[in-house]
This record gives structure tokens, sequence and C-alpha cells, in this order.
């Protein structure tokens, strides 16, 4: 049973792997649930009210009003002078 367990562990771990030695911990789906897994960074996002309320704000206040500007091509010649 330790070995196996072992051998499971240096997998998860190793770079040729999953290379879980090299993430943060955050990002490592660790929650199960019915019909899903997910990371820790997306549990406390699920259960914190404040962070649910300051993404709902910042997507308001800093994404959006970027996503209706019109884009702007700089002409040719300040790609040369750059």
């Amino acid at each position: 049973m330790l070995l196996k367990l072992y051998q499971f562990i240096k997998y998860m771990v190793a770079t040729s792997h999953f290379d879980y030695a090299n993430k943060p911990k955050g990002i490592i789906p660790f929650h199960k649930y019915k019909d899903s897994i997910i990371t820790p960074f997306e549990e406390h996002i699920k259960e914190c009210e404040h962070c649910r309320e300051f993404v709902e704000v910042a997507k308001a206040s800093v994404v959006a009003p970027f996503e209706v500007l019109k884009r702007v091509e700089p002409s040719e010649s300040v790609w040369l002078n750059i």
C-alpha cells in the first residue's frame, strides 16, 4: 500500500507528468462536488460573498468601459518608429 501511495505522489509531482510540485497550491483541483472538481482559488471565490461583489464591481468599472471602445490601429509610421 505504501509503495502505491509513494508512486502516486511521485507521479503527481514529477515534472514529466502533472508537475504539481512547481504549481501554486491554489490551482490544483481539490474540492470535489457532485458534478465538478474545483481549485481552492475557485472555492474561495465561490464561498466569499465579498469576492463575488468585488468581481462584479471590477467587471463593471474596469473591464466593461474597455469592451465598448472602438479599436484604433496605429499607422504604419508609428510601428516603424518604435
